[in-house]
C-alpha cells in the first residue's frame, strides 16, 4: 500500500471488455461472470460485421506472428534455449502482440537484408576467386603483361580464356585443333583447368558454340596489367570475405531479442488455437458478443478464469469515450467512510479518492461538536440498538457503513469528553486535570480559536491538494491560482493580524515588510493571472472573491465551537434545572421529597439528555458533513464519477416488498 493512500487513494477505474464466444457458450460465460461478481455486464448480442473483421484481423496478425517466429527460430539452430520473462496480463495479449511483432518484424527484415548481403557476397566471391586464380596462372606463365591480350578480338585473330572440367578439356582441345591452337594454362581447381584458345576470327562463332556445348566458362579479363588486376582482385576478395563474415551477426541479432521471441511464443501458445476456434464460430455466424466493465485490479483474475473455464473465447480491452465506472479501493479502516464520499459523488478517472482525509476531519469535527463522554457512550448504544429499528434493511451495505462511522465517532467523542471533563455536561469537580479546556463557560474564546485554527488548516490542505492536482493535470491557471491562495493564507493572514494588532508575530518588522508583504502581493498577482487565464476579462473581477473567500471559509468553522458549546450549555442548563427540582422537592417534602426528587431527576434527566444527545448527534453529523463538503471538497474535488455495479449474487435476510 502506498503511504499516500493514508490521505488520498486512487479509485479502481474500470475498463471495458469485449468478449466473443460461440453462442452455445454464452450461458456458461454469463454464469461465470455472475459467480465472479467482477463485471458490470450488458445484454449479449450477435456478432456484427465490425467484430467479424476484428477477429479476422487478429487471426491474420497471429498467422504473421507465427511465420516470423518460425523463421527466426529456424535461424537459431536446433539447440533449445530457455528464456525467463514476465508474462503479460491476458487482456493485454493483443496489445503486446502488436508491440512485439513491430519489434520482431524489423528484426526479421534486418536479418533477411543481412542474409541477402551475405548470399550476394558469397556468389560474387566464387567468381572473384576463379578470376584471381586464372589471372595468377597467366601471370606465372607470361609475366606482368597486359591482360586484354588473353581476351582479344582482332580483325584476323581472336583469343579466349576458358575454364573447363578436365574431362571436357581434352575433348575441347581435339575438336578445336582444326580451328586454331589450344594451350592449357594450369589447374584452377581439382577438377577444372584454364585453357587459352587462339583462332582465326572467321571461326569465332564455331569455337564459342563448341565451348558452350562443353560447358566451358569464358573468362572476361579486365583491362590492365596482370599485377594490378591481381591486387584489385585480392582487395575485392577481402571485402567480400568481410561481408560474408557478417553471417555470425544474424545469430547475434536474434539472440538480442530472445525475450521478445519468448513473449511471442507465449502469446501464440495461448491465443492461436483459441482464436482459430472463435474465428470459425464467427465465420459460421454462430458467435455472440458480451461487453461490460471490469475494474483494472480484477481484469487479470477475470480473464484467466474465463480462458480456463470457457476455452474458445476472445477477450479484448475496448477504448471508449464515455466516463468509466469506478470502484473505491481504500485501506480497510477507511472502507466505512466511503459512504461519505458516495454521498458527495464518486471520483472520476482522473481524480484522487479523498475518503481517508474526509474520514480524519469528519471524526475530529464530530467529536469536538458532540464533545461529551456520556453522549459518546450513548451514541454507541443508540447506534447498536436503536438505529437498526429505524431502517428497512439493517443489513444493507450503506447502513453497516453508517454504523461503523458512528462507532468511531462515538469512541473518539468519549476520548474528547474524558480529556475535557464533560460527562452529561461540564464536570469540573472530577479529580484530574482537563487537557482540553472545552467544558467550561470561560473556555469559549479558546474553543473558538481552536475552531478557527482547524478551519485555516483544513482550507490550507484543500488548496494544497488542488495545487497538486493542477500540477498533475498540467493546468497552469489552476497552479497559479492555488499557489497565490496558499501564499495569502501562509503569509497574508499573519501579516494582516499583525498590522491590526490582533496577533503579535515575534518577527522583526523588516521581515514582515520585505518578505511577508512581497509574498502577499505576489500571491494576489498569481490569483489575478490565474483567473484571467481561466475566465478571460471576467477574471479581472472574480479574483476578489477568492481573496475574500478565505476569510468567509475560515469563519465558517466557528460552527464547531458554536455547536459544541451549545451541546455543553444545554447539558449544563438541564443539570441545573434537575438539581433545582431536587432541592425544591427535598425542601418541601423532606425525606419523601428527596426520594421523589431522585426519581424525577432520573426520568426527566434521561428524557432531556436523550433529547440533547439526539439533536447534538444529528447537528454534529450534518455540520461535520457541511464542513467536509462545502468548505473542503469543493476546492479540489468534483466527484463526477459513476459507480461500478457488478453482476453478482446478493443474499440478505431483509426483503422489502412494495405493492
Amino acid at each position: 500500500m502506498k503511504l499516500r493512500y493514508l490521505l488520498l487513494s486512487d479509485p479502481d477505474v474500470a475498463q471495458r471488455l469485449r468478449i466473443i464466444v460461440a453462442r452455445n457458450a454464452v450461458d456458461r460465460v454469463v454464469e461465470t461472470l455472475h459467480r465472479l461478481g467482477a463485471i458490470q455486464v450488458e445484454k449479449p448480442r450477435l456478432v456484427e460485421g465490425s467484430e467479424e473483421e476484428l477477429i479476422k484481423n487478429y487471426l491474420r496478425e497471429l498467422e504473421e506472428a507465427h511465420r516470423i517466429l518460425r523463421e527466426l527460430l529456424r535461424r537459431l539452430g536446433k539447440e533449445d534455449i530457455v528464456v525467463q520473462i514476465t508474462p503479460p496480463k491476458p487482456e493485454k495479449f493483443r496489445e503486446e502482440l502488436r508491440n512485439v511483432i513491430g519489434v520482431l518484424s524489423k528484426v526479421y527484415e534486418e536479418v533477411r537484408s543481412l542474409e541477402h548481403v551475405v548470399e550476394k557476397a558469397s556468389s560474387e566471391l566464387g567468381k572473384v576467386e576463379l578470376l584471381l586464380k586464372v589471372v595468377e596462372i597467366l601471370y606465372s606463365r607470361f609475366g606482368d603483361v597486359e591482360a586484354s591480350q588473353f581476351s582479344f578480338d582482332g580483325r584476323h585473330v581472336i583469343t579466349r580464356t576458358y575454364v573447363v572440367s578436365r574431362k571436357n578439356a581434352e575433348h575441347l582441345r581435339n575438336v578445336a585443333k582444326k580451328y586454331g591452337t589450344v594451350l592449357e594454362l594450369g589447374e584452377v581447381s581439382r577438377d577444372k583447368v584454364a585453357i587459352l584458345f587462339t583462332t582465326l576470327t572467321m571461326f569465332g562463332q564455331e569455337v564459342e558454340h563448341i565451348a558452350k556445348k562443353l560447358e566451358a566458362e569464358k573468362i572476361a579479363l579486365p583491362r590492365g596489367r596482370l599485377s594490378n588486376i591481381i591486387n584489385e582482385l585480392k582487395n575485392e576478395r577481402a571485402r567480400l570475405q568481410k561481408l560474408i563474415s557478417r553471417r555470425s551477426e544474424i545469430s547475434e541479432i536474434i539472440y538480442g531479442h530472445l525475450k521478445e521471441l519468448a513473449l511471442l511464443k507465449l502469446i501464440l501458445d495461448n491465443e492461436w488455437e483459441r482464436v482459430k476456434a472463435v474465428s470459425l464460430a464467427v465465420s459460421l455466424r454462430y458467435a455472440a458478443v458480451i461487453e461490460g466493465w471490469v475494474p483494472s485490479s480484477s481484469i487479470r483474475r477475470f480473464v484467466d478464469t474465463l480462458r480456463r473455464e470457457i476455452g474458445a473465447i476472445y477477450i479484448e480491452v475496448v477504448k471508449v469515450g464515455e466516463e468509466p465506472p469506478v470502484e473505491l479501493q481504500n485501506p480497510r479502516p477507511f472502507k466505512p467512510f466511503e459512504l461519505i464520499t458516495r454521498l458527495y459523488g464518486l471520483p472520476s478517472r482522473n481524480e484522487w479518492d479523498p475518503t481517508p482525509i474526509f474520514a480524519y476531519f469528519f471524526i475530529i469535527f464530530y467529536s469536538l461538536m458532540l464533545g461529551d463522554a456520556a453522549y459518546g457512550f450513548g451514541l454507541l448504544l443508540a447506534t447498536r440498538y436503536v438505529l437498526p429499528k429505524l431502517t428497512e434493511n439493517p443489513e444493507s451495505e450503506g447502513f453497516i457503513s453508517l454504523q461503523k462511522i458512528l462507532y468511531v465517532a462515538g469512541s473518539v467523542t468519549i476520548i474528547v469528553g474524558v480529556l475535557s471533563k464533560t460527562f452529561l455536561g461540564p464536570q469540573p469537580w472530577l479529580p484530574y486535570p482537563a487537557i482540553l479546556r472545552l467544558g467550561s463557560l470561560n473556555s469559549a474564546p479558546m474553543f473558538i480559536g481552536l475552531s478557527l485554527l482547524m478551519g485555516i488548516t483544513h482550507i490550507t490542505i484543500a488548496h494544497a491538494i488542488s495545487l497538486a492536482k493542477g500540477v498533475v493535470v498540467l493546468d497552469r491557471a489552476r497552479v497559479l491560482n492555488e499557489l497565490g491562495i496558499l501564499l495569502l493564507i501562509l503569509f497574508g493572514a499573519p501579516y494582516v493580524l499583525h498590522i491590526f494588532n490582533l496577533v503579535k508575530i515575534p518577527l522583526p518588522q523588516q521581515v514582515l515588510n520585505y518578505i511577508f508583504l512581497p509574498l502577499v502581493l505576489a500571491g494576489i498577482s498569481m490569483i489575478v493571472v490565474g483567473k484571467l487565464k481561466t475566465f478571460g476579462a471576467a477574471g479581472s473581477m472574480l479574483w476578489i472573491f477568492d481573496v475574500t473567500g478565505i476569510l468567509g471559509d475560515t469563519l465558517s468553522y466557528v460552527r464547531i465551537a458554536g455547536i459544541g458549546l451549545a451541546t455543553l450549555l444545554l447539558a449544563l442548563v438541564f443539570n441545573m434545572m434537575l438539581f433545582g427540582i431536587f432541592e425544591y422537592m427535598t425542601n418541601v417534602l423532606g425525606i419523601v421529597g428527596m426520594f421523589v426528587g431522585i426519581i424525577v431527576m432520573i426520568v426527566l434527566g434521561g428524557i432531556l439528555h436523550v433529547f440533547n444527545l439526539a439533536i447534538g448527534a444529528l447537528g454534529s453529523f450534518i455540520h461535520s458533513l457541511r464542513l467536509v463538503y462545502v468548505e473542503f471538497a469543493t476546492k479540489f474535488y468534483e466527484g463526477g464519477g459513476r459507480e461500478f455495479k457488478p453482476l453478482k449474487i446478493v443474499l440478505r435476510r431483509y426483503i422489502t416488498l412494495s405493492p
